[in-house]
């Protein structure tokens, strides 16, 4: 268990959501739910999206045209809003994000978060948040954080998901098995695997996406590739597509005010034999519900069949709010269904959060950014409309001395604001605008044979040239040693070249080196370098 302090105590400040309204819009259309005949398909329309629509053209959409810079995160995973009224997003590299007295704040592993990687958040009976990270689960009283890992009897750190119950119980759903925390320790809670020929799942069949509590303390378990799993204290129910569901591979449960429990399932992938980074897709996702009965699907319904539901929520007046990846946000008020769609063009309406706050404000985060309900339109919300004042990156210089008589150590040190990265320069293949550093050759200085990265960055394949690079996405520090060639003082002219995306602007951060009386300083030169 390792506690890190933190400055602000979040519980003591007051919460405010300031925003001006975008002019992102949004498509309705209405879907009746027991009708025979399938609705026109609304894809395609009014977006240019980067998959085949119904029609069977290609659309040329994509992100590499799109200015990220001011969204709150590339991936909003999960909203929530706490007993005190603070909401908290969970993003996927970004961190936490929170607006704490009109301001967007950020909380990354730097504040002693367990991971920038988010993908669940709850509140126990104390009052303490709990974050589901890649790197363990996170617990804040306020004040400081407090990590748990494998080290402290979790199942693994690769955390799916959260869950406080109202015993006071923390379960935590892990990429292999779930584990119970009754408030002092951590123990495994074994899940049995139901009967299912030949499974297929995403991450793994341990894993667990989501976990929820219903009116009578029962807990429902969303499975990758088990189905579903109710556990009333005593007895556990299975759920699997034999009993009606869509699939197997359950990614959100959500119970309505009627008691029916919904899930939302997607589709499993596995990778193709001619390229192991192209998948291929299962047509098991959809939408179901149980009335405790028996279990009915939704097929009539464009994107709620043999389609991705990642997230499913419920709202104060009943109303049912579905994700569709592709197609936007569903709205079922018992009758029909309300399509909701992000009009910009650049999330590809893939939903992955929903919800309400205390002032009936719907929130919704998307792949792409963070949306409100504004007089029925899907509204973009930006770091800006949220009073967030930053800069993507910071850049730092120092000389340090070595051991070596006349040498020394050129540091350069990069931080990087929320999702900000750039092109590392031990790339393998020649990018555009790597970080590239150039110091004027004039004999005073001798260069060593290459710069040092620390951390080193991990090589991945990029999603659009798919060539192998080395994305840079969080605070870095790089040294160049040199030696100095000359008895008396100088100065040297260097600069710093790297695009910073996503804002995909060249930056060049000219430098001066000066060596004085046998001692080095350096300083930037010009408005460069935020």
């Amino acid at each position: 268990m390792k506690k890190t302090f933190l400055l602000s105590p979040l519980h003591i400040l007051l919460f405010l959501f300031v925003f001006i309204s975008s002019c992102s819009g949004q498509d309705k259309s209405k879907a009746n739910v027991n009708q025979d005949k399938e609705e026109p398909s609304v894809l395609g329309r009014d977006l240019q999206l980067n998959y085949i629509n119904s029609v069977g053209q290609k659309n040329n959409y994509s992100s590499n045209n799109v200015d990220y810079s001011d969204q709150v995160s590339r991936s909003v995973r999960t909203l929530y809003q706490d007993s005190r009224g603070l909401i908290w997003m969970a993003t996927n590299g970004s961190g936490l994000a929170l607006v704490i007295s009109g301001k967007l704040t950020y909380f990354k592993t730097k504040d002693g978060l367990g991971s920038d990687q988010i993908s669940d958040i709850t509140e126990d009976i104390h009052g303490n948040m709990w974050f589901a990270t890649t790197n363990g689960v996170s617990m804040y009283p306020g004040g400081e954080f407090t990590n748990f890992t494998t080290k402290d009897g979790l199942q693994d750190n690769q955390i799916s998901s959260v869950l406080a119950d109202s015993k006071g119980n923390v379960w935590v759903g892990t990429e292999k098995g779930v584990s119970k925390y009754d408030g002092k320790t951590f123990s495994p809670f074994e899940l049995p695997k139901p009967s299912i020929e030949n499974p297929t799942y995403i991450v793994s069949l341990e894993n667990v996406w989501q976990i929820i509590e219903d009116k009578n303390g029962s807990i429902w378990f969303a499975r990758d590739g088990y189905g579903a799993t109710k556990y009333d204290g005593k007895n556990f129910t299975h759920f699997t597509k034999k009993d009606g569901l869509c699939g197997n591979d359950v990614a959100s449960i959500v119970e309505d005010k009627s008691g029916n429990i919904w899930f939302g399932t997607i589709a499993t992938r596995v990778p193709s034999k001619e390229n192991k980074f192209h998948y291929i897709d299962s047509d098991d996702g959809g939408l179901s519900m149980y009335d405790g009965k028996s279990i009915k699907q939704f097929p009539t319904i464009k994107g709620l069949k043999a389609n991705d539901i990642h997230a499913l929520y419920t709202d104060t007046d009943g109303s049912v709010w579905v994700g569709a990846k592709h197609y936007g946000l569903y709205k079922y008020d018992g009758e029909s269904f309300e399509l909701f769609r992000e009009g910009g063009g650049f999330t590809n309406n893939c939903p992955q959060s929903v919800l309400e706050d205390t002032d009936g404000k719907m929130w919704f985060g998307f792949s792409g950014g963070l949306f409100t309900l504004t007089n029925e339109k899907v509204v973009n919300v930006t770091r800006s409309d949220l009073g967030y004042i930053g800069n993507p990156y910071a850049i730092k210089f120092k000389v340090n001395k070595l051991a070596g008589a006349n040498e020394f150590e050129l540091e350069i040190r990069m931080e990087l604001d929320s999702f900000a990265y750039f092109v590392s320069p031990v790339s393998k293949e020649n990018y555009k605008g790597f970080f590239n550093l150039e110091i004027e050759d004039r004999g005073l200085v001798k260069l060593g044979n290459e710069m040092v990265e620390n951390p080193k960055s991990i090589e991945s394949i990029d999603e659009f040239s798919h060539e192998p690079v080395n994305f840079v996405t969080q605070n870095t520090t790089y040294t160049q040693k040199f030696t100095v060639n000359s008895k008396h003082d100088f100065e040297v002219n260097g600069i710093v070249k790297f695009v910073i995306e996503p804002k995909c602007t060249m930056e060049e951060i000219p430098f001066l080196i000066m060596y004085r009386d046998g001692k080095f300083k350096v300083r930037k030169v010009g408005m460069g370098g935020c």
